[in-house]
């Protein structure tokens, strides 16, 4: 058996190796992975709640444990249990009684940041309930089929403001969701400058009619985004662009673990953002290329125009 103080010449650090049969030395146990994981549930959860019940929201300034409390209608002592946490995450300060927001959380407290904070974070604990729910049903399967309003409507909130000027097409070809957009569109009062249709991308028979298609590919099969690539391609006028996004990325880090799983809970092909480009450049888009996003990111964008000429 291999010892677990055994050291490289020089180096003062233990070497950790797995034993025969067993676990490497050093790392956690199965036991405490889960034991962090469920820390790690709780601690989402008071950020959820502290969102939720508008404890955050206050928190644009400095208050007391008493005045959070008065405001948001919940018992001191939850409210202390609730913002401890975030304490011990590094998002708030705290001094005495009185709590305050860290610089760095500050800027998204303030709206619309602070909108589309909350529409993250509904939309994170409504999926992943919704995933559990269906595996317990024996009923999770892949592909975007979410009808719950709240769940819509926080995702659909996350997706920013639209530009003055720009005319836009949407395609949304399930009930729930269209349904959700077309109440949104309206609310706005946008009607003449979005127009809904029931279809998908490899249904469109436009043509030369875009300067812009945005193709979120993370939700469609690769078969159906090669068709789609193809549609856009003829939709879009010489020399406009296609803007797409990646989840996928290899490793067994927990981050890419993770966005590969969503990649496939939303009904894609778990594609890397090279895999994309060449989808592109086999559909004669030109000019394809992976944009750098900010280091460590995951998700990155995938670019391609049609030919000018």
């Amino acid at each position: 058996m291999e010892q677990a103080n055994e050291t490289n010449a020089g180096d003062s650090r233990p070497i950790r190796t797995r034993a025969q049969g067993g676990q490497a030395s050093g790392d956690p146990s199965a036991r405490q992975v889960i034991n962090d994981l469920s820390s790690s549930v709780w601690a989402f959860s008071a950020l959820a709640c502290a969102l939720e019940a508008g404890l955050l929201e206050a928190l644009s300034e400095s208050r007391s444990l008493a005045d959070l409390s008065h405001r948001s209608g919940v018992a001191a002592p939850l409210v202390e249990g609730v913002l401890d946490v975030l304490v011990s995450l590094g998002l708030l300060l705290r001094a005495g009684d009185v709590y305050s927001s860290t610089p760095d959380l500050l800027p998204l407290l303030q709206s619309p940041a602070r909108d589309a904070l909350l529409a993250d974070i509904r939309t994170v604990y409504l999926q992943s309930h919704e995933m559990i729910d269906a595996a317990k049903r024996r009923t999770l399967m892949a592909g975007w089929n979410y009808t719950n309003p709240e769940l819509l409507e926080a995702q659909g909130a996350s997706g920013g403001p639209l530009f003055p000027t720009l005319f836009a097409v949407g395609l949304e070809p399930q009930d729930a969701p269209m349904a959700e957009a077309r109440r949104n569109v309206t609310a706005a009062r946008l009607g003449d400058r979005i127009e809904l249709r029931a279809q998908g991308i490899e249904d469109l028979d436009d043509k030369e009619a875009f300067d812009l298609v945005w193709l979120p590919q993370v939700f469609l099969p690769r078969e159906v985004l090669e068709h789609g690539l193809r549609r856009a391609w003829a939709a879009l006028r010489p020399g406009g662009w296609i803007l797409l996004i990646a989840f996928s990325t290899p490793g067994m880090d927990l981050d890419a673990a993770l966005f590969r799983l969503a990649n496939v809970a939303l009904g894609g092909d778990p594609l890397y953002p090279e895999q994309v480009a060449e989808l592109l450049a086999a559909a004669d888009f030109a000019r394809t290329q992976v944009l750098p996003g900010p280091p460590g990111s995951i998700p990155k964008l995938i670019v391609g125009q049609r030919p000018a000429a």
